[in-house]
């Protein structure tokens, strides 16, 4: 059963920690998703970010200081591919470093045989929407034709889902504080 003031005082401390953290000789930018979730961005006007994968364990570290929690890391050059990235660390899933990247430049070495449904935002009922329209992989995905999914599922997610398909994100790591939604 879920303990909703012990999983609320663990995120606060992980959260906390995150917030604590400076990148590139700047606070951290953190945009909390949920109880366990969070985007991390460098903050404006950092310096020197140095390699990614270093500060990635720096978190991990200090998250296992302050909490006694392990937690996952993707690295990406935007949000949705730092998501993805996560899993990709995970025992049984990635190499079970805790430590997972992603970035434009190995997207379809890893991502494009892989089924639509691995897509951040993609679930069994679109995924089997995509397969009716011969649209099996990502990389099928991605070199669709964008008008025919915006007449085929809407002229907004349509494109959205091309855009996915190709590892496409420009929304930006935001710190508006976190409007729980559901649990």
């Amino acid at each position: 059963p879920v303990d909703k003031p012990a999983y609320d005082q663990a995120s606060a401390r992980v959260m906390d920690t995150l917030r604590s953290l400076a990148w590139g000789g700047v606070p951290v930018v953190v945009e909390v998703l949920g109880w366990d979730e969070a985007f991390l961005g460098p903050g404006p006007g950092h310096g020197d970010l140095g390699d990614p994968r270093v500060f990635a364990q720096h978190i991990r570290d200090r998250v296992h200081e302050a909490t006694e929690l392990t937690c996952g890391v993707g690295i990406g050059d935007n949000k949705l591919r730092a998501k993805i990235a996560t899993a990709f660390g995970k025992v049984g899933e990635g190499d079970g470093s805790g430590i997972g990247y992603l970035t434009a430049a190995e997207w379809f070495d890893v991502m494009g045989d892989r089924p639509t449904t691995a897509l951040w935002g993609i679930g069994s009922k679109i995924g089997k929407r995509l397969a009716a329209l011969d649209i099996h992989t990502v990389r099928q995905l991605a070199e669709s034709d964008a008008r025919m999914l915006a007449d085929a599922i809407g002229p907004t997610m349509g494109p959205w889902y091309h855009r996915l398909g190709r590892g496409a994100d420009s929304s930006p790591v935001d710190a508006t504080p976190w409007t729980p939604r559901a649990h």
